[in-house]
């Protein structure tokens, strides 16, 4: 890919769905974040000419704080990224285990014990990407219309981007946070080549308990219509028991004229 340049085209929301009383979610892109509901998605170019950090975090429910908690780690990786020239898969590994730390000890310095989040993302610079979640939330990404799951999803509801509605979906085998004794984490990482065309999802998982994984598909197959905002409005319709927020990215060649792009809304 050397010599080529590229842009990121992105389609954000968060909402806290029909049956909570409060959005626990982040969606956020690098320094930037959002917690409040959003009716429509947020839709914008960045140009990639450096690293830039794209995510979804979800505050444990039932734990105290969980906004803040999801808050924290969008805020954390956010002012980490700004930093970086490029980032290697060892380098996010290292971080996000010291993320886990940092939550943990925010935690008991407020009295706030339990406190916790599960995360999924994307870093991307002009020549890798590192896919990487701890939780239940994901990365999807799209080949020929249909949903492939790059993310590792820490729990027994979930497989395959199929939640199994016998099971628990509110239990997670390991988050950021969220225990009373601290407890080590196994990032789930992975790199991808940057490819033209390519688009990606990122979603916490009120999104996959509102829709089905061939819903998504369907509703990903005609971009030109707003998928990101057909998405919303189906999780919404389908009931949404749970907050939701998600990330569509797009990796395009940059335009030739020296446009700055790099204004986020």
């Amino acid at each position: 890919m050397t010599g080529r340049t590229f842009q990121l085209e992105l389609s954000l929301l968060t909402h806290a769905g029909r049956k909570r009383s409060r959005n626990e979610d982040c969606v956020a892109v690098d320094t930037r974040h959002w917690q409040e509901n959003m009716d429509q998605p947020h839709c914008f170019v960045l140009p990639l000419g450096r690293p830039h950090c794209l995510l979804v975090a979800d505050g444990l429910g039932g734990h105290p704080a969980g906004d803040t908690a999801s808050r924290l780690a969008a805020e954390y990786l956010g002012q980490w990224i700004r930093s970086r020239d490029r980032v290697e898969k060892e380098t996010l590994e290292r971080e996000l285990r010291a993320l886990n730390r940092y939550l943990f000890d925010r935690a008991s310095e407020r009295d706030q014990r339990g406190m916790g989040c599960t995360i999924a993302g994307i870093i991307i610079d002009p020549q890798n990407m590192l896919i990487f979640n701890v939780g239940d939330a994901v990365v999807f990404r799209k080949n020929s219309g249909y949903l492939s799951q790059l993310s590792v999803s820490d729990s027994p509801a979930v497989s395959f981007g199929e939640p199994d509605r016998s099971l628990d979906r509110s239990v997670v085998t390991q988050c950021l946070g969220g225990t009373l004794h601290f407890q080590e984490i196994e990032p789930h990482i992975r790199e991808e080549r940057l490819v033209v065309d390519r688009c990606y999802l990122i979603a916490t998982d009120g999104l996959t308990a509102a829709l089905d994984l061939e819903t998504i598909e369907g509703l990903l197959k005609e971009p030109q219509y707003d998928p990101a905002n057909r998405m919303l409005h189906a999780a919404l319709a389908s009931g949404a028991p749970d907050n939701l927020s998600l990330i569509l990215m797009r990796i395009a060649a940059a335009p030739s004229t020296k446009e700055n792009l790099n204004r986020l809304p």
